[in-house]
């Protein structure tokens, strides 16, 4: 079985503009959205890459001035330890040759640097005793056996110069390095050690520059990793197996911050012939936070110009999605134009078919007339041309009532009648040929249905007249049964007959104008009808605010229903 269902538009234009779903985009929409994401995407790689850059020319430079610094700092310690080394021999010299020492006085007027250099040059004999010093010629004798920087003489046959620890000098009683060779007599036993004492801030005036602003940490460190003298706030931390590589001309490396110490860069570079490094530390901090700044500037220039590009991007989408509307609007419009165009040529056609039929008879038996001598066949004649014009009279009325609704002409005129006699006066209009096909035609009320209605009676006398007659007219045999029924918020009218029904493809085409050529066989045999009666009952329908349903299958019959709304004044 299949029902139509009609109230306003056809069902299938509700579901195809419900399905229709938003416009799809074109070729010029996706490549303005994949160009917008290809310069986003651009744009970022582009940050990163100028981020990292930007973070590895700052490390470079950061790098440089370290070296800068650490060769600087090696050039001036360099020249200054070489001084003492050359004190050292040049004193051990003498003391061999003359078992004592210059004076202090007399070291710093051949150097100018050595006073601020040079604390003392001592002598230490092989039992760890000091023998003489530069600054206390008389000084008593006192054990520094026990010292770092002879214990590391004792043994050995080699020499080494020997770098210690700062320490308290306990003749000089100032903080001091103790640069050390040791002393061979000349029959090549161990003789003792010579000691020059330097005084640890020395270079420390080398780098006292408001410039450094407290970023930087420098100093000397030994072979065993520990500071020889150091200035700054960043304590010394040397690579690791730094130590070890003795010849190593210079090592560049970072370290991170910890719970006390901050995050640096460092340089470490070994002096030519002593055994020290120079170590260079520069503070990360303030770079670092500059970093971040320059990256928070980055991310919100990255987060603006992705905005305005998006933004953009979706602005121009939006345009030629709405110019995609306009086009697909004008193209319906044109489609539509043009389907107008051809039902209008169609509907010319076929009206033309249509009236010429009972034009022709008209004509035709109108003619027999006038030259017909016999009474009889001129009555017969006389009722066919009849027949033709009631016939032409009815297609005009209809195309005039469609004419009417079609240009918002037609008007709706409630009234209040009585229901039942409207419904049996059609039933009796149409009774005599129900009658003729020996066919049963009859209506029934259902048992709450009121006595009265308000609507346009003329209208619902139109509909009603039109189903019963299509109903008696496609019925052979059996029944044409009308029943109204009232369901308090609708007035139903159900019209059913026993007739050849109809397919589903004729049930589409049952509201549509000119549809009656292929709907029965009986229009062969009974005449054929204009087509129109069921497209008026519809606009008919709609124009009363209600809807027509069909029910209809071959050979099952055909049932059809017309579904008013209840008025107002009904109620009262």
């Amino acid at each position: 079985m299949r029902w139509l269902i009609s109230k306003g538009t056809p069902v299938a234009s509700r579901l195809a503009r419900l399905w229709r779903g938003p416009q799809p985009i074109d070729r010029l929409q996706l490549i303005t959205a994949l160009l917008a994401v290809s310069l986003s995407i651009a744009f970022c790689l582009s940050l990163a890459y100028l981020d990292r850059v930007s973070a590895g020319a700052r490390a470079s430079k950061l790098d440089i001035e370290n070296r800068s610094l650490s060769h600087a700092l090696a050039q001036y310690a360099g020249a200054a330890f070489q001084l003492v080394d050359h004190t050292l021999m040049q004193s051990r010299a003498e003391w061999l040759e003359a078992r004592k020492l210059r004076d202090h006085r007399d070291y710093y007027q051949t150097f100018p640097n050595f006073k601020d250099m040079i604390l003392q040059v001592a002598i230490i004999d092989s039992n760890g005793m000091l023998m003489g010093t530069s600054i206390d010629p008389k000084a008593k004798p006192v054990f520094l056996g026990d010292r770092e920087h002879y214990l590391a003489h004792i043994g050995g046959k080699g020499d080494d110069l020997f770098v210690g620890k700062p320490l308290i000098g306990r003749v000089s009683k100032r903080p001091s390095v103790q640069f050390s060779r040791p002393i061979f007599l000349p029959e090549g036993s161990f003789g003792g050690v010579i000691v020059a004492s330097v005084d640890p801030s020395f270079l420390d005036h080398f780098f006292k520059s408001p410039e450094l602003d407290g970023r930087i940490s420098f100093g000397l460190a030994g072979n065993d990793g520990l500071p020889r003298t150091w200035s700054g706030d960043i304590p010394l931390r040397l690579p690791v197996g730094f130590q070890a590589r003795q010849q190593s001309s210079g090592q560049s490396y970072t370290t991170e911050a910890t719970a006390d110490a901050p995050a640096a860069a460092w340089y470490a570079e070994r002096l030519k012939n002593v055994p020290l490094a120079v170590v260079v530390a520069t503070n990360r901090s303030r770079l670092d936070e500059v970093a971040r700044t320059e990256s928070r500037w980055r991310m919100g220039l990255a987060a603006a110009f992705l905005l305005c590009l998006n933004g953009a991007a979706l602005y121009g989408i939006r345009i030629l999605r709405s110019r995609n509307r306009a086009l697909f609007r004008l193209r319906e419009s044109r489609s539509k134009a043009n389907s107008a165009s051809r039902m209008k040529s169609r509907f010319v056609a076929d009206i033309s078919h249509e009236l010429r039929t009972p034009l022709n008879g008209i004509l035709g038996f109108s003619d027999l007339v006038s030259r017909s001598t016999d009474l009889a066949k001129a009555v017969t004649y006389g009722k066919l041309i009849n027949s033709s014009a009631i016939h032409l009279h009815r297609i005009v009325n209809t195309l005039l009532d469609l004419a009417k609704i079609e240009a918002g002409r037609m008007s709706v005129t409630p009234t209040r009648f009585n229901l039942r006699e409207v419904c049996e006066s059609v039933v009796g209009i149409h009774q005599w040929a129900a009658d003729d096909k020996g066919i049963f035609l009859r209506v029934s009320f259902g048992a709450d249905v009121p006595e009265f209605i308000s609507t346009d009676r003329i209208k619902l006398m139109q509909i009603l007249n039109n189903i019963t007659h299509n109903a008696v007219k496609f019925t052979d045999s059996g029944e044409v049964d009308m029943k109204v029924a009232y369901d308090g918020d609708n007035w139903v009218f159900r019209v059913s007959d026993t007739g050849a029904g109809m397919s589903a493809k004729e049930v589409e085409q049952l509201f549509s104008r000119f549809s009656y050529s292929s709907l029965h066989s009986h229009t062969m045999l009974e005449g054929q009808g204009s087509g129109l009666g069921m497209a008026l009952c519809k606009e008919l329908t709609q124009l009363l605010g209600g809807q027509v349903a069909v029910l209809s299958e071959p050979g099952m019959g055909t049932l059809i229903e017309i579904t008013l709304p209840l008025r107002e004044e009904e109620t009262v």
